[in-house]
């Protein structure tokens, strides 16, 4: 007689054992994937804070790089001339004005030089950057005017060979401006006109006009030393750069055009995630064409207000420095779990301690990852003057 089997299933106890397994085999491939994924954030936040300082590095090298174009042959006298400019009858410079954010802190009434570090200036406590550079791609080398030549629209040279219609001019004159400096007056020319031996140079648009914040174009060009700055054209691809680079609200980097040529009366961003820049001078101190120190553009007589003053000793001085060292603070996006930063940075740590910058860091900011970039720039217009 054949025995029926029995049938039977899982115990109790089988089956909770089998729901450990899976409950620990399904936490161990969780925690994988987190870290996993946790990993990837950090990387992808490492990598855009990386790109960011590449960014930057460029631009601040092709902005800085040719400061100076257009007027540094005439470096003795252009340097620390006042500018003044207006567009459509509106006063631009001096700003009658504060500037927007994040410069509002800077004096209204900017003088030309190549470069110019104003120490903590910015709206965040951020080095700020005035760099002025012309653009014309002709000669670059400023003619003189005819001495009494200079009317409300036009003035001449000993011809007007890489002149073109829609450049911008600064008409330098050392007779003054009304600020007890020597003045820069922009005008441009007329649409339309070609250069050539014609010695006759005529100003229209909306740059040009008789009288500029108060100065009289038929003032200027008395003396002998008065001359045209080509600096770009107002229309074409080569338009001058005259500009404000600082950090602002929400750790952007911005810049301002001086000219306002493009962007209108605001602040542009650059860039996100920059907590602080830094800059010093690389100085000649003895007129050998290399560099022998890094000043601190806080520290006399190298602040802003020494170096813009217009005298021989600024002039000189700015003539003087050979290449900006800029260094960057950035911030990733990422808020960490743990803290992953230290609570200080130094930038320029090869440098001697009295130029050394030290960066604090909150307790609550160290959630975030840094990178400090370090930039050189030399400056070539100033490197190719005549060593004296």
């Amino acid at each position: 007689m054949r025995t029926k089997r029995l049938e039977s299933g899982f115990s109790l106890i089988e089956l909770m054992i089998a729901v450990a397994i899976g409950l620990v085999v399904t936490l161990a491939a969780t925690g994988i994937l987190i870290r996993s994924e946790s990993g990837k954030r950090t990387t992808v936040s490492t990598n855009d804070i990386n790109q960011t300082g590449a960014y930057l590095s460029y631009t601040l090298d092709r902005a800085l790089r040719s400061a100076g174009s257009g007027y540094t042959q005439k470096w003795a006298q252009a340097f620390g001339c006042a500018l003044h400019a207006q567009h459509s009858g509106t006063t631009m410079l001096p700003r009658p004005s504060a500037w927007p954010a994040p410069f509002a802190s800077l004096p209204v009434n900017p003088v030309l030089a190549p470069v110019v570090i104003y120490a903590g200036a910015s709206q965040a406590g951020s080095d700020v950057l005035a760099v002025m550079t012309g653009n014309a791609g002709f000669g670059e080398a400023p003619p003189t005017v005819t001495p009494g030549s200079v009317t409300a629209s036009s003035l001449n040279m000993r011809n007007t060979l890489g002149m073109r219609g829609d450049d911008l001019v600064l008409v330098y004159d050392d007779s003054g401006s009304g600020s007890g400096l020597p003045g820069c007056v922009l005008q441009q020319v007329q649409t339309g006109f070609v250069g050539s031996t014609a010695q006759t140079l005529p100003f229209a648009g909306a740059y040009a006009a008789g009288t500029v914040d108060g100065v009289d174009m038929t003032t200027l060009g008395l003396g002998s030393q008065t001359f045209a700055i080509d600096i770009g054209n107002v229309s074409a691809a080569n338009t001058p750069q005259f500009q404000f680079v600082g950090v602002g609200a929400n750790n952007t980097l911005s810049s301002y055009d001086l000219l306002q040529l493009g962007a209108g009366d605001t602040a542009q961003p650059l860039a996100e995630g920059v907590v602080e820049m830094r800059a010093l001078y690389g100085v000649d101190t003895n007129d050998d064409g290399s560099i022998d120190t890094w000043e601190d553009p806080a520290v006399s007589p190298w602040t802003a207000a020494e170096l813009t003053d217009g005298s021989t000793g600024a002039r000189t001085n700015l003539r003087r420095i050979l290449a900006v060292r800029v260094g960057l603070v950035l911030r990733s996006q990422l808020i960490e779990r743990d803290i992953v930063a230290p609570s200080t940075l130094t930038l320029f740590g090869d440098l001697p301690a009295a130029v050394q910058r030290t960066v604090n860091i909150s307790t609550a900011d160290q959630h975030s990852r840094y990178r400090t970039v370090e930039v050189t720039v030399p400056l070539r217009n100033l490197l190719l003057l005549p060593i004296t």
